[in-house]
């Protein structure tokens, strides 16, 4: 079943980050990428919600890890270009190669 609490858990994690990114660039008064953050956002968001579903469904700790941290990368991502936190694209590195280990071998 797609719908449960994984799914429900990946929704409000994402609604959290577009809510944090919609601040951030309000904040800076600039709204240059706000459309396209929604758009990746929701992207993002529906891929998160399928593994948050399946790792609730099987009880796969390691692919909601996988998950959660991709994501985390991805927010990383865009606080450096939105926030211009440059110091949030290195941590890309760090986390990035273990969302995806943990995806391929827990998913």
């Amino acid at each position: 079943q797609y719908l449960n609490v994984g799914t429900v858990i990946a929704i409000l994690v994402c609604v959290v980050c577009l809510l944090m990114f919609i601040g951030i660039c309000k904040y800076r008064k600039d709204y240059r990428y706000l459309g396209i953050i929604v758009a990746y956002v929701c992207l993002i968001g529906i891929n998160c919600s399928v593994v948050f579903s399946y790792a609730w469904s099987c009880a796969s700790i390691g692919a909601a890890a996988g998950a959660i941290t991709f994501f985390i990368s991805d927010v990383c991502l865009g606080l450096n270009r939105v926030a211009g936190m440059k110091g949030a694209y290195k941590f890309v590195w760090i986390v990035y190669p273990i969302g995806q280990f943990l995806l391929i071998t827990c998913g």
